[in-house]
């Protein structure tokens, strides 16, 4: 469950704002090697003649199976709240900013966000209430 309402948040931070799975620094990739197949790594920097540098070192543009994108955090899911018809969403900060009061039709709701985890680490009631605002 938890990574199906992951899927449908992340889906909806990426319609709105595509730089999240742009080709660059700290985007995480599945490239296709020889000796494992396909594997997840991280881009850690570029190549001047293309290509990437990642955990596997030195790796083509062209071994990329997929993008998945950088990791998704409080600011690409405001934005994608934003981005939301009819939806009108409140957020107070308190106690170092990490619980979030949200008033969403009237009705109050209080969410914790970690600031320190992305989105993957967040609590399951906390997933639950975004996806469905989104």
């Amino acid at each position: 469950m938890k990574t199906k309402l992951i899927e449908k948040i992340r889906s909806a931070c990426i319609k709105a704002n595509k730089e999240i799975v742009e080709l660059k620094f700290g985007c995480e990739v599945v490239v296709s090697t020889k000796k494992m197949g396909a594997q997840k790594t991280v881009i850690k920097g570029f190549l001047s003649g293309g290509g990437f540098m990642t955990s596997f070192g030195e790796t083509p543009e062209e071994s990329i199976i997929k993008i998945i994108g950088r990791p998704i955090h409080l600011a690409d899911v405001l934005l994608a709240m934003s981005k939301t018809a009819d939806t009108t969403v409140e957020f107070y900060a308190n106690d170092g900013i990490t619980s979030i009061n949200c008033r969403y039709n009237d009705t109050p709701y209080s969410i914790d966000w970690n600031l320190k985890e992305t989105l993957e680490n967040q609590e399951l009631p906390t997933l639950q209430f975004i996806a469905d605002l989104l």
